[in-house]
């Protein structure tokens, strides 16, 4: 799961490429509903060669312990990190990929949603 304004050169998928966010003037975004672009943001071309990313918003890489991507979504969080993006890797224990599917079964899954989205409001400044 990837939340925030804007998150090119994606990692890739078992079934593709992951979907890069929204973003004014970044080539192949893909829009994202909720995806906000900030006024006056610097275009980042990709996480590998960055030509600077001043006042992109935010992204959060939410992973889990037992995800088969988690190790590539912290190496995209390191990444996007490099390239003078914000970005956080919050990964759950004890959680398997898609958790956010097991919202009001496994308590776990709601603390880790908890916390995702209060990281979220915090980079909204809300």
């Amino acid at each position: 799961m990837i939340i925030g304004g804007t998150a090119p050169d994606a990692p890739q998928c078992g079934t593709g490429p992951a979907r890069p966010l929204a973003h004014a003037g970044v080539a192949g975004a893909v829009p994202v509903a909720g995806a906000v672009p900030v006024a006056g943001a610097v275009p980042v071309a990709g996480a590998a060669g960055a030509a600077g990313a001043a006042g992109v918003m935010p992204v959060i890489v939410a992973g889990a312990e037992f995800d088969p991507l988690r190790d590539e979504g912290a190496a995209y969080a390191d990444r996007l990190k490099n390239a003078g993006v914000p970005a956080e890797y919050p990964s759950g224990p004890w959680l398997i990929h898609s958790f956010a599917a097991s919202l009001s079964v496994v308590d776990a899954a709601d603390a880790k949603v908890r916390a995702i989205l209060d990281m979220f409001n915090q980079n909204l400044g809300s």
